[in-house]
């Protein structure tokens, strides 16, 4: 009887592992309004696009012109955040990686906007920045 229950516990926990796994790893957006366009509050960033396995940040003055984009890898995938490690080439061509959270934040008084907050991470998830944007409803 012990046996079949901790046959019964390992079979359990390796299948949660492995549907962990394929939701990190699926290719869309547990939430799909985070397909929609982030807009900036202000004037130090521009406008972000997301998809599955990149970021796309727009200049600020100009939202046809990308300042830059990201190949990134899907770390965490839900309906209220998402967390995304991405390589980004710096100035001297070099790969350089960035972590970035993106998450709903509660609303207050939104009528037509749903609020997001970018978050800047290290590799050990310290934050070193943020933004507010919206998205249009």
């Amino acid at each position: 009887m012990k046996k079949l229950v901790l046959i019964l516990g390992v079979f359990l926990s390796l299948s949660a592992n492995a549907w962990a796994d394929d939701n990190i790893n699926k290719q869309e957006f547990v939430n799909p309004i985070f397909y929609k366009q982030l807009y900036s509050y202000s004037k130090g960033i521009g406008n972000i696009y997301l998809s599955p396995n990149q970021i796309e940040f727009r200049t600020p003055l100009d939202e046809n012109l990308i300042d830059e984009i990201m190949d990134c890898t899907m770390l965490e995938n839900t309906y209220s955040y998402l967390k995304f490690k991405c390589l980004s080439n710096s100035v001297q061509n070099v790969k350089q990686e960035k972590f970035y959270k993106i998450s709903l934040v509660p609303e207050k008084d939104a009528v037509n906007r749903k609020f997001v907050k970018i978050e800047y991470l290290d590799k050990l998830n310290y934050i070193h920045g943020y933004d507010y944007l919206y998205i249009e409803k």
